[in-house]
């Protein structure tokens, strides 16, 4: 496997799933952190994408599980070392066929694989609904937010932010997101992530003790607008067992795209 620096988009036709194609989109337009590798520069394949942060994309296609080993002993070589999976710990790793699980499950017996389910939404900003919960303050992530030390939690917004993105300079470039506060304290956000023309993914997050409030709901439908002002239908994709997840998804709009499969391998020390 070879690295893919400068003609990325060679590799584009290999990563024409839903759950990858938008994401790869991103990839190519550099607003996206990425490494991409290939079995052949010039006329690829196979592939691997990595976002730089926790997701691993396997494409191409393949008849039996044999063709896929070459790939994956390169994914364990470069990324399943000792120091990588400290670095990383949550490996969630995407690929676009039964084949390639099976491959993966047999291949990576060491890290103890585990099959999940995962589900695909997109919202086409039609009839978005209206905010009801006027409790907490919905707010824009502009540099008033960014720029503002003394707001609890703005350390995993940008932790967050500086993954997805690269850097928060990067963000507060090309990105955008809604926040809900109560007193000083950010309660959720929501980041727009894996953007490209007219699409971007969101990425979410509600502290503990503010959950099932309808505080996700409100800085979603927040989010929702900005998308429309903007131009950008938003994916929301989550783990098919977070109810509460599939809930907002679904309460504020969203319509179901595919449901699929992930492995995950986690590296997590045990609390």
């Amino acid at each position: 496997m070879e690295e893919l620096k400068n003609e990325v988009k060679s590799a584009k036709k290999l990563f024409q799933s839903p759950q990858a194609g938008y994401i790869f989109a991103s990839m190519l337009e550099e607003l996206t952190p990425n490494k991409v590798f290939v079995d052949d520069i010039k006329n690829p394949t196979l592939a691997l994408s990595w976002d730089k942060w926790s997701c691993f994309f396997f494409g191409g296609e393949i008849e039996d599980t044999k063709a896929a080993k070459n790939t994956i002993d390169f994914f364990k070589t470069h990324f399943l070392n000792e120091k990588k999976r400290k670095s990383i710990g949550i490996f969630k790793i995407y690929y676009p066929s039964e084949v390639w699980e099976k491959a993966l499950v047999e291949n990576l017996q060491e890290f103890n694989p585990l099959v999940l389910n995962r589900v695909l939404y997109q919202h086409k900003l039609k009839g978005i609904p209206q905010n009801n919960k006027k409790e907490f303050i919905v707010r824009e992530i502009n540099d008033e937010i960014l720029n503002n030390s003394s707001l609890g939690n703005l350390d995993a917004v940008t932790e967050e932010i500086s993954g997805m993105w690269g850097s928060v300079d990067n963000f507060r470039k090309n990105g955008f997101g809604t926040c809900a506060l109560e007193g000083n304290d950010i309660i959720c956000w929501c980041t727009a992530e894996y953007m490209s023309k007219g699409l971007c993914g969101i990425g979410i997050e509600t502290v503990e003790e503010s959950q099932r409030k309808g505080v996700a709901t409100a800085t979603t439908l927040a989010f929702l607008n900005k998308c429309s002002q903007l131009g950008f239908k938003p994916y929301w994709d989550c783990w098919a067992e977070n109810k509460p997840s599939v809930r907002v998804a679904e309460k504020t709009g969203f319509e179901k795209v595919v449901d699929y499969k992930v492995v995950l391998l986690d590296f997590l020390p045990d609390d």
